[in-house]
């Protein structure tokens, strides 16, 4: 969807959504950023809303779609909420956002939900509460392992379950897609090393499968609110290797906050076994080339400044994932060089969304 098409859907579908919300008994806040900057390439055709129920104030996150597809993924989303509420494997769970309103009006699809506010922002905390959050989170998908045919009875059809085949299989398929686009040999030649080091370490990643993870794990994905983690975006949850969700974090850092990634890494080696800390390292090559293959996915819809921003990205996380696969640390430079040049190219929309993601 080219940003004029985003645009055009968001006002058109505002128009008919809000006093059908407004009968239902829910406003809309008058700022929406989630309808603006970088958006229109990562929402497909659903509306992200800030509002509140209007008899008691109550602040809501309302989701809005009138595609079959982005429909589906609302329900599945509300089934994985149901069902990690059942799990009854677990050492102990995430809290959830509370359900307010799941309904079909017409051809829209309309999910509703508590918005948990937060008084501190994850990566405004200290060094050391942020590193005690992330592994309490970390862990806490940890203490979820389905090991008994009970235990997958209960998950199949909610989550998605993904083993060593299934990470090497989905690697293979976006390498092939990678290749089909014109992006610069070395990233194409590092996908090539990475699917390697993961066709050589599929028995490890089974050995550490059947977890929960999150694959979305990231600050704007939790909520910390009383103390509790507030766990967001429940698609992304699914039973697979139990570093996929450090890795995801760990990437996401290497960006934001780099003495949390090096804190997060020194504990893993030395805490746990060797083994484990190369099954960190082969789901972290996993992740970034997952990374690498998105922004190449996304370039061909990116317009303008933003699409010089897309190869910057894409020349970014080829560097970080050849950083893994020679187990070398990504330099400085590079950080503060792709820093400058995201911030020159972001617009004024981009900027204000990212501040309240972050």
């Amino acid at each position: 969807m080219t940003k004029e098409h985003w645009e055009q859907y968001c006002n058109t579908h505002l128009t008919t959504i809000t006093p059908v919300l407004i009968d239902l008994g829910f406003t809309l806040e008058s700022e929406q950023p989630h309808l603006s900057g970088e958006r229109y390439l990562l929402s497909g055709p659903k509306l992200v809303l800030y509002g509140e129920r209007t008899r008691d104030h109550l602040p809501v996150i309302i989701k809005i779609t009138d595609d079959h597809v982005a429909a589906r993924d609302l329900i599945h989303e509300r089934t994985c909420r149901e069902t990690l509420e059942r799990i009854n494997f677990a050492y102990q769970l995430f809290q959830s956002p509370r359900d307010i309103l799941f309904a079909q009006h017409d051809k829209y699809t309309i999910s509703i939900t508590q918005y948990i506010s937060q008084d501190v922002p994850f990566l405004d905390r200290t060094l050391e509460e942020q590193f005690f959050l992330a592994l309490k989170a970390l862990e806490s998908q940890e203490a979820s392992h389905a090991t008994t045919a009970e235990h997958i009875h209960l998950i199949t059809g909610a989550f998605d379950l993904y083993d060593g085949a299934r990470y090497q299989h989905t690697l293979t398929r976006y390498r092939t897609e990678v290749d089909a686009r014109p992006v610069p040999h070395e990233t194409k030649e590092a996908f090539d090393r990475a699917l390697e080091s993961i066709r050589t370490g599929t028995t490890l990643l089974d050995r550490y499968a059947g977890f929960l993870t999150h694959w979305d794990f990231v600050p704007h994905n939790i909520r910390v609110h009383r103390g509790s983690i507030y766990l967001l975006d429940h698609t992304a949850i699914r039973f697979g290797n139990k570093y996929e969700g450090w890795a995801r974090f760990m990437n996401f850092m290497t960006l934001y906050h780099r003495a949390l990634e090096t804190a997060l890494d020194t504990y893993v080696q030395r805490n746990r076994r060797s083994e484990e800390y190369e099954t960190l390292r082969l789901m972290r090559i996993y992740r970034l080339s997952e990374l690498v293959w998105f922004y190449t996915n996304i370039r061909t819809h990116a317009e303008g400044s933003l699409r010089t921003l897309t190869d910057a990205r894409i020349a970014l996380w080829t560097q970080a994932l050849v950083a893994q696969l020679t187990n070398t640390p990504l330099s400085e430079t590079v950080l503060d060089q792709y820093r400058t040049t995201r911030d020159s190219l972001r617009d004024l929309d981009e900027q204000k969304r990212q501040q309240g993601l972050h």
